[in-house]
């Protein structure tokens, strides 16, 4: 009963998220089985705590059934869509049922040659307490680390907020200064084409969902640390009520998108302006998301390309207007406006480039994948 309870509860909870991050879940479906194992495992031996401990392993393996069936769908249809491009012979028809049906005869596989191996293996394990506990811990290690490599393996070719995480700055660091500069044109700015391909994305994306490093080169130093897509318009101004520093930008970045009947509209937060709400309206396609994502992180880029010092040519006059010498990372959040208008203009610019090295990399741009809360405005 306990674990039918809490697969309802987790599929309520977590099923808009699966095809989001399919590796995040999978991996978190292999941690989990272990887990509800190793539950099992001291059930036994504690007597007092059996059925709480029974309990929540049957929980554990109840969640566990969820998430590996979420994920392990959306990989076969991933190597449905794209087989030949993952090494299958080319011009060869992939049928999604055929590799649903080949996975369940892999497993069966697996669990034959498992059956095989279980007697000689259990007579060399049952030696001891100690080396049935150091043979487990031996092989969970061994299987977490061999499906983490496998998912870094795994060249998903749809967009979430991991990947873009990586190809986003990746693009923008491959792109000269001249782009940057509201003189692109004169200056001979022009956008370069050059773009992670799948295969080189998951060498570098995040599964567990931790922000990795910052893509260096080109003076980007900046990273996006959070995005929050469709974001609702009383949220942000309930954000912008508990920070001064950002009075009156939601509405004004609002009132700019409508006027100018732009889909979406940026609105940052964060100490440093380092996280962005994406407010979105009602005729907002995906491409519109893209469009905004690339904007956030070109957002980032020219607050990070801003004096470091009052001191300087450019922040000087944002010192004097707010009456301190303290640092420009706190003296220009009354020009994040201009700053949002100016890496418009550079996204605008920037777009035709990024769109068409999105294509010619492989990735599938019908679809963003990222988390959405939901909300638009009309």
């Amino acid at each position: 009963g306990v674990g039918h309870f809490g697969l309802l509860l987790f599929t309520s909870l977590c099923s808009q998220d699966f095809g989001a991050n399919v590796k995040r879940w999978r991996l978190f479906a292999d941690l989990t089985c272990d887990v509800s194992i190793l539950l099992e495992m001291v059930a036994s031996l504690t007597p007092g705590l059996f059925l709480p401990l029974v309990c929540l392993a049957s929980l554990g393996k109840a969640i566990c059934g969820v998430a590996a069936g979420a994920a392990n769908g959306a990989t076969d249809l991933h190597f449905a869509k794209n087989g030949a491009a993952n090494g299958a012979v080319t011009g060869a028809k992939t049928d999604l049922s055929e590799i649903m049906a080949k996975n369940g005869a892999q497993e069966t596989a697996v669990k034959l040659v498992g059956l095989s191996l279980s007697y000689w293996f259990s007579k060399f394990a049952n030696q001891s307490s100690r080396s049935i506990w150091v043979t487990f811990f031996s092989l969970t290690a061994f299987h977490v680390y061999a499906n983490y490599r496998a998912l870094r393996c795994l060249q998903l070719r749809t967009l979430n907020k991991s990947r873009l995480a990586v190809i986003v700055p990746h693009f923008l660091a491959a792109q000269t200064d001249a782009v940057f500069s509201p003189d692109a044109d004169a200056l001979g700015g022009l956008p370069q084409k050059h773009l992670l391909r799948p295969r080189e994305a998951a060498q570098m994306e995040s599964i567990l969902g931790i922000p990795g490093k910052a893509v260096k080169g080109k003076g980007h130093r900046a990273r996006l640390r959070r995005i929050s897509v469709g974001s609702s318009l009383s949220r942000c101004l309930d954000v912008e009520e508990r920070d001064p520093r950002r009075e009156g930008i939601t509405r004004a970045a609002l009132a700019k998108a409508v006027e100018e009947r732009r889909r979406y509209a940026l609105v940052p937060s964060g100490r440093h302006l380092r996280s962005v709400s994406l407010l979105l309206s009602v005729q907002a396609t995906e491409e519109d998301k893209l469009r905004a994502i690339l904007q956030a992180h070109v957002f980032t880029r020219c607050m990070d390309r801003l004096p470091q010092s009052g001191n300087s040519s450019s922040g000087s006059s944002g010192s004097s207007s707010s009456g301190s010498s303290t640092s420009s990372r706190t003296a220009v959040q009354p020009h994040a406006l201009d700053v949002l208008e100016r890496s418009y203009a550079v996204a605008q610019r920037l777009w035709p480039a990024f769109r068409e090295s999105l294509v010619e990399a492989g990735w599938e741009i019908d679809s963003v994948l990222v988390e959405d809360a939901g909300w638009r405005w009309s």
